[in-house]
């Protein structure tokens, strides 16, 4: 055997060795948990509490909208695959993916979106609450009920339409809003839209609540959620934390403000557009942190 193959035998055994090991770290990383506080309290998964900053830190991850602007502004289809409108942009169409699920396994349809967007519409109208989408649907006004569907939504086969007394053309940037999350119907009563547990949802995001208590909220990656929607290695637990003892004991602080006296050294803007927040990666340097020799930015 030639010098050059023993060479590149050896080679290629380190190279083993070296992707073997990696693979043995990021197995043993995946299932660590991230643990998390922050000062804000939160107290409903109802996205219409969505306007909480608490809930823009614990659940946006817990409920999926139509599509997401959320990475560094880009559109992405998120339970919407395609969307499309006319040309004067009152009327929208979302196209539906056909393999996406809530946390139940029961499987997103197009009514199911429909009738979350229309509880929606029925409740903000009921609270006289302008988002500047919503109350520009078609039928707004005679809408008396969260299961009678306004004129302006509709659907047919997988194909959710939204047509408008005007145009809307920021659309996809209004309707990435964690208010605008699908829900099944089966959280809120068909008629009034009241939400029956605020600590209980059964959701559409990549993450369920595994638990809730006074003291902490437990989030856990979903295994049937699609995988080309995920980051390449999402973190598979995360523990949520607020009271003053838990913040030594933290991976990572954030809040959306600098009340926290963060050294400016650990402060990222993240690519939520309409705000800043503020992150301290905790555990950086702590070998057995989840967050050991690299830092985290939320979106």
């Amino acid at each position: 055997m030639s010098a050059f193959h023993l060479a590149s035998n050896q080679n290629n055994d380190e190279l083993s060795m070296v992707l073997l090991f990696a693979r043995r770290a990021y197995n043993k990383m995946k299932n660590r948990i991230l643990k998390i506080w922050s000062p804000r309290t939160p107290y409903s998964l109802d996205p219409l509490d969505y306007d909480a900053l608490a809930h823009h830190i614990y659940f946006r991850s817990v409920y999926s909208s139509l599509v997401s602007d959320y990475r560094l502004g880009e559109i992405n289809g998120v339970v919407a695959s395609s969307w499309w409108s006319n040309p004067e942009k009152d009327s929208w169409y979302f196209q539906i993916r056909d393999n996406m699920f809530f946390s139940d396994g029961e499987r997103i349809e197009a009514k199911d979106v429909a009738l979350s967007l229309n509880r929606a519409a029925f409740l903000m109208k009921q609270g006289r609450s302008d988002s500047g989408l919503l109350e520009n649907l078609k039928g707004i006004d005679e809408l008396q009920a969260a299961d009678q569907l306004a004129s302006g939504i509709h659907y047919e086969k997988n194909i959710v339409t939204l047509e408008f007394k005007k145009p809307i053309p920021d659309i996809l940037t209004k309707i990435s809003f964690g208010l605008y999350g699908i829900v099944s119907s089966k959280n809120f009563d068909s008629k009034t839209g009241h939400w029956f547990n605020k600590k209980s949802i059964i959701g559409s995001g990549p993450y369920l609540v595994e638990n809730w208590d006074d003291s902490e909220v437990k989030l856990r990656l979903r295994s049937d959620f699609p995988k080309n929607l995920l980051l390449t290695r999402p973190i598979a637990h995360a523990i949520y934390r607020h009271d003053a003892a838990a913040i030594l004991k933290s991976d990572v602080v954030i809040d959306f403000d600098d009340s926290l006296a963060i050294d400016k050294s650990y402060a990222f803007w993240g690519p939520v557009k309409s705000a800043i927040r503020y992150i301290e990666c905790e555990g950086w340097q702590k070998p057995d942190s989840i967050c050991y020799g690299r830092c985290l930015i939320f979106s």
